[in-house]
């Protein structure tokens, strides 16, 4: 009885010094520096553990420094997606209240002109006081004109321009303050006092920008004064400026 035997060796290939490079590289070791050594993998040398991973020893998360590294670089990814996310969803909120006054504006202006036509014609109202409100006339002229100011700070909003872009006309002021009054209604109670330096005069400004700011001031001015009091309007000039200001009677603001 016999029994023959020939070679057939199983050591694995040692990888070339390319293919270690590239395993390296994509464990974010670029060159000596990177190399810790630190032995967390479990092999001694950095360049061991990439030997391992060519040959279906090991696994590149097996290299502790290397998943930190990646793991940062996943949360700042989506730290990054998710302000985007949030922008857009911001945009996308903003797109539909632009759009909703994009729709509502032509129907109060079809409203107001419709109802305007349809209702006869009336005698002169008495003097108004602005606290006691609007007649039924000027009330929907008031609805299409200020539906109009819709249309036009949608527009300047869709388009970003900054206020310092605003588009400078001459105007009244006394004309710009009555206007402002006209937008917001008082409650009862509340005396409205406007005093104009000049009542005839004129200043180049953007009137739908400062009667936004004045028709914000007077709104807080009437809800500081919830029990009733004296509202005041005052503008003065100077040859460089306009002064507006707007005064209350009411409980102010908490120190």
């Amino acid at each position: 009885m016999a029994r023959s035997f020939q070679t057939a060796s199983q050591s694995m290939p040692t990888p070339s010094a390319d293919e270690i490079r590239a395993i390296m590289i994509e464990m974010g070791k670029f060159g000596p520096d990177d190399e810790l050594n630190c032995g967390a993998c479990g092999y001694d040398t950095c360049r061991a553990h990439a030997v391992a991973i060519l040959r279906g020893l090991a696994e590149d998360e097996m290299c502790l420094p290397y998943t930190i590294e990646r793991l940062k670089k996943t949360v700042q990814k989506l730290d990054l997606s998710n302000t985007k996310l949030a922008s857009t969803q911001q945009a996308l909120v903003q797109a539909e209240k632009l759009a909703s006054m994009g729709q509502l504006r032509p129907a109060l202006r079809m409203k107001g002109e419709q109802s305007s036509r349809r209702r006869p014609a009336l005698r002169p109202p008495p003097a108004r006081i602005l606290c006691r409100g609007l007649t039924s006339i000027e009330g929907l002229s008031m609805v299409v004109e200020q539906a109009d100011r819709c249309k036009e700070d949608r527009v300047w909003t869709a388009q970003f321009c900054p206020p310092e872009q605003g588009v400078l006309l001459p105007t009244k002021i006394a004309d710009l303050v009555e206007s402002s009054l006209r937008s917001v209604v008082a409650p009862a109670g509340i005396e409205v006092v406007v005093e104009h330096q000049d009542p005839a005069a004129l200043a180049d400004l953007d009137a739908d920008q400062i009667r936004q700011v004045l028709t914000n001031l007077l709104t807080n001015a009437m809800a500081a004064m919830p029990a009733g009091g004296r509202l005041t309007v005052r503008t003065a000039f100077s040859d460089e400026q306009v002064l507006f200001a707007v005064g209350d009677t009411g409980v102010g603001i908490p120190k």
